[in-house]
């Protein structure tokens, strides 16, 4: 039996990787994830796919452009706004975002792949992906892959069935936001 053979003979594991492309960070954990399945002889079907692509152009300028604008222009307003989001009272109006922006796009994917787990690096497409879940009647692990060291209030996405994060520190400050340990994962970035 060739390689190829042997690969067909295990069982299929079809899944969505989400990054965004706020950074090079998330598309590299995605990456390096899918090595790791497939090094552990997972025989992997994925699709990757950027949640940027997801959005429609003006959703993009508005979310990319400022971000990048304040990157760029005024980073003391993206400190704000960060430290600002960083709470459990942060605008509903904001976080609410997160379950609609870029929702036909993850329908679409969702449809086509019919994923048994999808996974994202980035945090709001695991709230989205908990909501186009709901519409479909679909069944997959919706899982979270924590790029940063730290854990901003958006990286605690109750949604998420799996959250892998860097460290023991990590996974206590989980905790703090109220994520049930059992779900909270130590797996590195």
């Amino acid at each position: 039996m060739d390689r190829d053979q042997a690969a067909s003979a295990l069982p299929e594991l079809r899944a969505l990787i989400l990054s965004a492309s706020f950074g090079s960070g998330h598309h590299q954990a995605n990456d390096a994830l899918d090595r790791a399945l497939r090094a552990a002889g997972v025989n992997l079907r994925a699709r990757h796919a950027d949640f940027i692509a997801y959005l429609n152009a003006f959703e993009r300028a508005v979310t990319v452009g400022t971000y990048a604008a304040w990157l760029r222009y005024a980073p003391g307003m993206y400190k704000a706004f960060y430290e600002w989001t960083d709470q459990e009272t942060e605008p509903r109006a904001l976080t609410g975002t997160f379950s609609w922006l870029g929702l036909r796009g993850m329908l679409r994917d969702l449809r086509a792949v019919r994923p048994e787990v999808v996974v994202s690096s980035f945090p709001t497409p695991v709230a989205l992906a908990h909501t186009a879940r709901q519409r479909l009647g679909a069944d997959f692990l919706n899982a979270l892959v924590v790029t940063d060291y730290r854990v901003h209030h958006h990286w605690a996405r109750p949604e998420a069935e799996l959250l892998m994060v860097a460290n023991e520190e990590a996974r206590e400050q989980m905790a703090r936001w109220r994520i049930p340990d059992a779900n909270v994962a130590v797996t590195g970035i």
